[in-house]
């Protein structure tokens, strides 16, 4: 994954020399992948964001600690985990809960 040195650098190598453009390659990646202290997470989905990629963050849940980690412009989209959206409707607590992430979203934009 990220951590891998050699895939980010091959990933990039075949972007640059790839028909497609680097902005409409959306990687997804978990939200969990973000709090792993391994230098290399960081600085491969650091380059691939200044390589133009896209990044959709899954699982986006109840932790909202994961806000205090996201800086702005970390990712393009949030894919919110479904055991929060399933039933959304009909539970008050998890409504609010996805009000606070559209709020932390709109703040990273």
């Amino acid at each position: 994954g990220l951590a891998s040195v050699t895939l980010v650098d091959e990933l990039l190598d075949l972007i640059t020399k790839g028909p497609l453009p680097a902005r409409l390659l959306h990687l997804a990646i978990a939200v969990d992948v973000l709090s792993n202290t391994d230098e290399n997470v960081q600085q491969g989905l650091q380059k691939l964001r200044q390589a133009g990629c896209r990044v959709v963050l899954t699982r986006v849940g109840r932790d909202m600690n994961v806000f205090s980690q996201l800086s702005a412009n970390t990712a393009d989209y949030l894919l919110l985990d479904t055991d929060m959206v399933t039933n959304v409707h009909g539970n008050l607590m998890d409504e609010m809960m996805v009000t606070i992430i559209q709020g932390h979203a709109q703040r990273l934009a």
